[in-house]
């Protein structure tokens, strides 16, 4: 009988990483970054929340302003809220249909 082959994931490595993975490779990855807006660009890069991006940055002693964190907390509250709008139609529109 032959050896089993290894499934392999499709996910980048720096996707699947936990906290103290991302806290480790995060100051490696940090001074290749190009872009504008730092938060966002570590939110993408490492599959997370912009808050949580936010947070590891400030581990790191980044700055960021209070009203830009005010704001990304309104924007996942009212998607939060939209979701459960879409799932509370969902249910009725189900339930009218039997």
């Amino acid at each position: 009988m032959g050896k089993r082959k290894k499934r392999n994931s499709n996910t980048p490595w720096h996707k699947r990483m936990d906290r103290s993975r991302r806290l480790q490779a995060a100051p490696h990855w940090i001074p290749k970054y190009n872009g504008k807006n730092l938060v966002k660009g570590n939110s993408k890069h490492f599959a997370v929340n912009h808050l949580c991006a936010v947070y590891e940055l400030e581990q790191f002693g980044y700055q960021i302003s209070d009203t830009y964190k005010q704001n990304l907390k309104q924007d996942q509250l009212d998607k939060q809220r939209a979701t459960e709008r879409r799932k509370v139609a969902r249910k009725q529109k189900k339930l009218g249909r039997k």
